[in-house]
């Protein structure tokens, strides 16, 4: 159902801290930043990847997202096109996500990628939206040989990667632009 201005206008700072709670989610499990990770939900929350996990958003944190930081070196979490509808203090999203994942195996590393869409049920309480239940729906991957030398670099130029919570450089970048 397409919204009015005036309808959009009202819902303005609810939508703007619904996007924020869900794109901090990128954040949270590419740096492997488990505190932040655990502000994104509700400790009541629920998430299903189907295949990976049914159940309660605590056991995902505590189990599931460190193994999968151990097996993969590297991740990139991209939002996309997002649909959010707000009914009061509820609200439901869908957000097209791009996801690169560098898995170390025994033999080479490679890489996955994959496009999906996260079916979000969130809440606002004490005027704080975070999410109260996730469902991933993959639409498509593919699977890909290593081919990054991070040795030579792109195009000659040595850099290094980003790093995971606390060591990565956005912490102390944020952190210096608040005090």
């Amino acid at each position: 159902m397409t919204k009015t201005v005036t309808e959009l206008t009202r819902e303005l700072g609810d939508r703007e801290a619904i996007r924020d709670c869900l794109s901090r989610y990128g954040r949270a499990i590419d740096r492997a930043d488990f505190a932040l990770l655990s502000d994104i939900f509700w400790p009541d929350a629920s998430i299903e990847f189907e295949g990976l996990i049914n159940g309660p958003i605590s056991e995902y944190i505590e189990k599931i997202v460190p193994e999968a930081a151990q097996a993969m070196e590297q991740t990139a979490h991209f939002l996309g096109n997002m649909l959010i509808e707000i009914d009061g203090d509820c609200a439901v999203t869908e957000s097209y996500v791009q996801a690169f994942h560098r898995l170390a195996n025994e033999d080479e590393p490679y890489d996955l990628v994959l496009g999906g869409r996260y079916l979000d049920r969130l809440e606002k309480r004490d005027d704080c939206w975070r999410i109260l239940s996730r469902r991933f729906v993959c639409d498509w991957f593919r699977e890909y040989a290593d081919s990054a030398d991070w040795e030579k670099g792109f195009y000659g130029l040595k850099m290094s990667a980003g790093e995971r919570f606390p060591a990565d450089l956005s912490y102390s970048y944020f952190a210096s632009a608040s005090g």
